[in-house]
C-alpha cells in the first residue's frame, strides 16, 4: 500500500496506541470522533520515550502489518508533514486536550506574564511562543498586552501549514481590535518557520535558526503549550534555555503521561487508493517528574510562588464532569473523567 496522499480529506483525532495485528480485533480505537471507552485489549506500541525512534524513519504500517483496534492501517509520517496536513482543521476538531489547556491558561497565563514582567523595564517587551502552531495561544498573548507598554510576540513552528493559519488569525485579531476603536500601535508579531529538532538524531543538540544570536534574541518569557509531546526532553529544554535570558521564565504545558500512554495525536484520512488510514507523527509520553528533572539538568528550576492569588508551580489536571456539563470540554471527554490528561509547569532559567 502506498503512503497516504496528503491532499486528501481527513478527520482529526487523538488515537489509541493499542495496536493489533489484523487478526486481533480486541480493544477500541480512541478518537475524538468517538465516545467509545478504550478497552484493555490489544498490544501497546513500544514506549516512544525510550525507543530509538527517528522522525520519518518508521516504515509504512503495511510493511509492519500494524493496524489499529478496528483493523485500520496505521501510517507514520514525519511530524511536520502530519501537522501541515492537519492545519486546516486543527482548531476545530474538538480536541479535549486543547480545551483543558484553554481552561488552565485562563488564569495561569495572566499570572505568568505578571510575574515575568513585574520588575522589568524592557521596551518593547518580547515574548516567544515556541511551537506556536496555529497561534491558539499566540493570539492570547497579543490580547493580554502588558499595560501600555510595547509588546512583540515571536512564534516559532516547524510547520508552514500551521504558521499560515496563525498568520491569518493574528492579523485578523489586530484588525478586529482596530475596528472596535482599540489601538494596536503597541502590538506586533512575527512568525518564524524553523525545526529545532536535529533531522538525523532527535536526541542530539537542537538546531538553532541561521544567525541566531542569544545576546540579542533571547527573551524574558517563553510559552510552549502542548508541544513537548513531540520532542525528547533534553533537546526540548535546551531550546527553552537558549531562548530565555538569565532569570527568564518559561510556561510549559503538555499531555499527561497517563493520557500519552494510551493516546497520541493523529488523524484519519482516505489515501489515493480509497483506503481509510490512520496517520501519525512521532510522540513521546513524558512523566511530570522526569520533565522537571530534565529541565533542571538544563539549568531550569521550578517556580513555586503565588502570583495574584494564582499558584505558579507544577499543575496536573484531570477531566471533571462539570467541564463537560458547562460545555468547556466536549462530550468526547467523558471517557477521561477522573483521569490525568494535562500538566503544566513554570520554570526559571537559573544558569
Amino acid at each position: 500500500m502506498t503512503q497516504p496522499s496528503l491532499n486528501s480529506t481527513f478527520d482529526a483525532s487523538l488515537v489509541d496506541l493499542r495496536e493489533t495485528n489484523p487478526a486481533d480485533n480486541t480493544g477500541d480505537s480512541f478518537s475524538t470522533a468517538s465516545s467509545t471507552v478504550p478497552s484493555d485489549g490489544g498490544n501497546q506500541l513500544p514506549n516512544l520515550a525510550q525507543a530509538e525512534y527517528r522522525p520519518g524513519a518508521a516504515p509504512a504500517s503495511s510493511t509492519l502489518g500494524v493496524t489499529n483496534a478496528r483493523g485500520m492501517p496505521v501510517h507514520y509520517v514525519p511530524t511536520v508533514t502530519a501537522y501541515d496536513a492537519w492545519s486546516s482543521v486543527y482548531d476545530g476538531d474538538g480536541n479535549i486536550l486543547q480545551a483543558v489547556d484553554d481552561i488552565e491558561l485562563a488564569t495561569l497565563l495572566p499570572a505568568f506574564l505578571s510575574l515575568a514582567f513585574q520588575d522589568s523595564q524592557e521596551t518593547p517587551i518580547r515574548i516567544v511562543d515556541f511551537g506556536c502552531g496555529t497561534g491558539r495561544n499566540t493570539v492570547k498573548l497579543l490580547s493580554q498586552g502588558i499595560g501600555s507598554r510595547q509588546l512583540h510576540v515571536r512564534g516559532y513552528d516547524a510547520s508552514k501549514g500551521m504558521l499560515d493559519v496563525a498568520r491569518q488569525k493574528l492579523a485578523l485579531r489586530l484588525e478586529e481590535a482596530r475596528a472596535h476603536g482599540g489601538s494596536t500601535d503597541q502590538l506586533s508579531f512575527d512568525l518564524v518557520q524553523h525545526d529545532f529538532l536535529d533531522p538525523v538524531d532527535p536526541f542530539a543538540a537542537p538546531v538553532l535558526p541561521p544567525g541566531f544570536d542569544t545576546t540579542t534574541e533571547a527573551v524574558s518569557a517563553v510559552i510552549s503549550t502542548l508541544v513537548l509531546e513531540h520532542l525528547p526532553l533534553r533537546p526540548y529544554f535546551a531550546v527553552i534555555r537558549t531562548l530565555l535570558k538569565p532569570n527568564g521564565l518559561a510556561l510549559v504545558t503538555n499531555m499527561h503521561r497517563d493520557m500519552g500512554l494510551v493516546s497520541q495525536a493523529g488523524f484519519e484520512r482516505v489515501d489515493e487508493n480509497g483506503v481509510t488510514v490512520k496517520v501519525r507523527g512521532c510522540s513521546w509520553a513524558h512523566g511530570v517528574q522526569e520533565t522537571v528533572e530534565a529541565a533542571r539538568e538544563e539549568g531550569l528550576e521550578v517556580v513555586d510562588v503565588d502570583e495574584g492569588g494564582v499558584k505558579l508551580s507544577v499543575r496536573e489536571r484531570t477531566v471533571e464532569n462539570d467541564m463537560i456539563e458547562k460545555g468547556l470540554v466536549s462530550e468526547r471527554g467523558r471517557k477521561w473523567i477522573g483521569k490525568h490528561v494535562w500538566y503544566g509547569v513554570v520554570l526559571r532559567r537559573v544558569r
